[in-house]
Order: C-alpha cells, then structure tokens, then sequence
C-alpha cells in the first residue's frame, strides 16, 4: 500500500510539472498569436481581398457595394480575438490541472473531494472551449473561401469527450464519496 501510495505521489509530481512546461508553452503561443495578430493582420486582410478579386468579375459585381477590406476585416479579427480567448482557456484548464496533480502528490492519494471541484473547472473551462471552437470555426470557414458569413460547424469528437469527461467526474466524485466513507469506517 505505501509502495502504491509512492508510485501515485511520484507520479502525480511528474504530471505537475509536464503540465506546467504545457502550460508555458501555451502562454508562448498566446503572445506569438498576439504579436503576430498585431503585426500581420493588415496584411493578411489584403490578400484576402485580392483572393476574392482574383475570382472574377462577377464575384467583384456582387460584392462591389460594400469593399472587401470592409466586410472581412471585422472577422478577422473577431477569429483573432476568438483564438486568443482559446489560448487562455488552454492555460487556464492545464494549469488548473497541474494544481489538482500537485494536490494528489501531496496528498498521496487521488480519492480526495478536494480535488472534485478543480477536475469540474477543468470540465467548465473545456466546455468554454469548445464553445469558443464552435464560434471561431464557424466564421473562418466562410473567411477562407474571401466571404464574411458564418457557418455552423459542431465536432462530434468534442461532444464525445465532453460527454465522457463529465460521466467520469461523476463516477470520479462517487469514488471520493466511497473512499471517504471506507476511511471513516475504519
């Protein structure tokens, strides 16, 4: 049992720490989106917008009331913005794990309801998530193809995993209520 209680301590230790250098390097790629968004999205604007001239003369009579720079600039950086809202709830989901790892390890057993309400923010922060992906997928479907629209797109991968993640916290909380019981008993 102590051997098992050492595996679990040694290993939760290490899950800490992997999800903090994730956790890093999330944050690095929130500041490369950023800078990179600030600094080329002028110009990614502009080649949308010869994209969309170089389709032809009846797409230019079509979209000739209101200019193109106008109509796709705006989602643009709505998807930017999106993707950057993304970022940060990658962060705060993996660091929000990391802290339930580095409870485990210092406690020495997962079986706790102390770590029921973290598992659940990680479960809040992923359905935000894929709120923001449905969102954010959505309006850069359209923008691809040179036109401002939206489209509705829903991955059932992120249904499934959701839906499996929230049935697990479930039973994962009615262990903690059972070891719980099992340790007052004794």
């Amino acid at each position: 049992m102590a051997d098992t209680k050492l595996k679990i301590q040694k290993t939760s230790r290490f899950a800490y720490w992997m999800l903090n250098v994730l956790a890093v390097l999330l944050a690095v790629g929130l500041v490369e989106l950023v800078v990179t968004s600030l600094l080329y999205g002028d110009a990614y604007s502009r080649n949308q917008v010869e994209a969309m001239e170089a389709l032809g003369p009846v797409l230019e009579r079509m979209v000739s009331a209101v200019p193109a720079e106008k109509k796709l600039q705006p989602v643009l950086f709505l998807c930017l913005g999106l993707g950057a809202v993304r970022q940060v709830l990658l962060v705060l989901a993996v660091a929000q794990l990391a802290k339930v790892f580095r409870s485990v390890s210092r406690s020495g057993t997962p079986f706790a309801l102390s770590h029921v309400r973290p598992l659940w923010r990680v479960f809040y922060l992923a359905l935000a998530l894929f709120l923001v992906d449905i969102v954010k997928n959505g309006f850069e479907g359209p923008m691809a193809a040179g036109v401002a629209g939206y489209r509705l797109q829903i991955s059932l991968g992120w249904v499934a995993a959701l839906a499996l993640v929230e049935c697990s916290l479930s039973i994962f909380r009615y262990g903690c209520q059972l070891q719980q019981e099992s340790d007052e008993t004794l």
